[in-house]
């Protein structure tokens, strides 16, 4: 159960609902299920076999690039992923204190609660101190978030598909190859970006 919830929030989080809103507007609904499911099935499928190999070695996949890139190209590879990870837990940061701040606008009008930078320190120091409290602690939480996160991705899907059906309108928009190939690109680095992670 906890590797399901693992990987259930790991496909539920913010990113992954944002790259549905980026996509979106670009393309007709059909393409942008079609491309976000076909995305992350590449993606899930090239992950799945860097973590068989991992299985079967024993080793993380950092130090599984030391067979490709030496030693010493690996420390590159890990500072590159790290700085990645900074600006992608960056980018989430902000995206989480935006969602929260619009939030509490919308429920208690312009207060202190409703300004951005203030969830930023907030969401950030959640964030620290989950860090802080270790992996042994983070079953409990992870258990309640990601059950909580699903019940509220179930309810959100419920209400927009049924606003959708409720005005029905055309399904084909205008859509460029380009589109189509941004948007795939867009779900295959969401996939392998979070499938990294876990």
């Amino acid at each position: 159960m906890d590797v399901f919830l693992l990987w259930a929030g790991g496909n539920t989080c913010l990113a992954t609902i944002f790259t549905g809103g980026i996509i979106g507007p670009k393309l007709e609904i059909l393409y942008s299920i079609a491309i976000i499911l076909i995305g992350s099935t590449i993606g899930g499928f090239l992950l799945g076999l860097v973590a068989l190999l991992g299985e079967r070695k024993g080793l993380p996949t950092m130090v599984l690039t030391r067979k490709v890139v030496t030693t010493k190209g690996s420390y590159i590879a890990s500072v590159l992923n790290a700085i990645q990870l900074i600006g992608w837990t960056s980018i989430l940061l902000y995206a989480s204190a935006e969602a929260a701040a619009s939030a509490m606008e919308g429920l208690l009008g312009e207060t202190v609660l409703a300004n951005t930078i203030v969830w930023v320190i907030v969401i950030g120091v959640v964030e620290t101190v989950y860090t802080l409290i270790g992996p042994k602690r983070w079953v409990l939480c992870q258990r309640i978030a990601v059950t909580t996160l699903i019940i509220v991705l179930c309810y959100e899907a419920y209400a927009l598909f049924n606003y959708m059906l409720s005005q029905p309108v055309s399904l084909t928009s205008p859509s460029s190859r380009a589109d189509v190939l941004w948007g795939f690109d867009m779900a295959l680095a969401t996939a392998v970006s979070l499938g990294r992670l876990l």
